[in-house]
């Protein structure tokens, strides 16, 4: 889901406990490396600029706030050294942030601009390029989805976004997951409104052949938007959303990389109705930010999910300092496991 920054789903940057991950090519093969820590910030549809990051070591504690952004943004991407957030509420708003995780109390730096202002997009990538899909095509809140997919590369970020392959049909408010070989999108608004209608479709983009089309594969249990999702190599969760304009649900879906024509399966389920959520981990875990029950009420709670576990309900962790909803991850995808 988009949100004052998709950092959709947060990714993480210091590295430990080498033993359970492995074949980042940026790291020794022979050791691999896990993410400690993740970076969440802005909001879709607010002014909020703080970043927040999460130690997930110790998640039990509230996370700590980092530099902020200029301005709020609408999603967000990254690799292991930065995390880029992009796009926002309006035509006007089109600049890219760019975090360094090695020195994240500094304010973000302003880089290139996206190709328009993207309120509701969801961002994901890999180690090189970072994607951003399921926004508004123009002013919010009576415009519509776009099937637009804008790529950011990493090593060139003071240039502009650059479009490439287009998602199956126009929404808005989805979500993103991904491994190093494919992006999935799934769920979002295909109206005009709050009010929808919303989709269970799910699309998958393949990085090698970006330019290409998306192709469409499975779909969710429910048809829903403002959801969120974050995964690791094989399976992605997918956490809450709305089957109304503004009514969160508990649900959540996980889908099968290696079985991605099938719908996708219950698994657990939230404490509470969760809808405009933002999730982000590790390889092991999803950590849940912020989000609400019902507009306009948000919530500060920090909820983890146990992927080796994911029959049982999501746990609480934490909580932020002030409620908030539609953060974004620093990190939105995976790249080389």
């Amino acid at each position: 889901m988009a949100g004052v920054f998709t950092l959709r789903q947060a990714y993480t940057k210091q590295l430990t406990d080498n033993s359970n991950f492995s074949g980042f090519p940026a790291w020794p093969k022979e050791t691999g490396l896990n993410f400690s820590q993740g970076w969440w910030g802005g909001a879709n549809g607010s002014s909020l600029t703080t970043v927040y990051r999460v130690d997930f070591a110790n998640d039990t504690v509230s996370p700590n706030v980092r530099g902020p952004l200029p301005s709020a943004a609408a999603t967000a991407a990254g690799n292991k050294d930065y995390g880029w957030f992009l796009g926002y509420a309006t035509s006007t708003q089109t600049l890219i942030y760019r975090i360094d995780y090695l020195n994240d109390f500094a304010t973000a730096s302003t880089r290139g601009a996206t190709s328009a202002g993207r309120y509701g997009a969801s961002g994901g990538g890999n180690k090189d390029y970072g994607y951003m899909a399921k926004a508004y095509k123009g002013a919010y809140p009576t415009s519509g989805g776009t099937t637009t997919v804008n790529r950011i590369t990493y090593s060139n970020d003071l240039a502009s976004t650059t479009s490439v392959g287009n998602l199956v049909s126009d929404s808005f408010k989805g979500a993103v997951t991904g491994n190093t070989t494919y992006l999935w999108w799934m769920a979002g608004n295909t109206g005009a409104s709050s009010a929808g209608p919303f989709t269970s479709n799910i699309d998958r983009l393949t990085f090698s052949s970006d330019l290409s089309a998306a192709s469409p594969r499975g779909v969710l249990s429910s048809a829903r938007y403002a959801v969120t999702s974050h995964g690791n190599n094989s399976y992605g969760w997918i956490i809450g959303g709305s089957l109304l304009p503004y009514g969160g649900v508990t649900t959540v879906d996980r889908i099968d990389f290696g079985s991605d024509l099938s719908t996708a399966s219950v698994r657990g389920s939230m404490p509470t109705n969760t809808t405009e959520t933002t999730a982000g981990g590790n390889r092991n875990y999803l950590w849940a930010i912020g989000g609400g029950t019902q507009a306009p009420t948000y919530k500060s709670n920090i909820f983890r999910l146990n992927f080796s576990n994911d029959l049982v309900a999501v746990g609480e962790r934490s909580y932020l300092p002030t409620a908030q909803q539609g953060l974004q991850t620093g990190f939105h995808g995976h790249f080389d496991y």
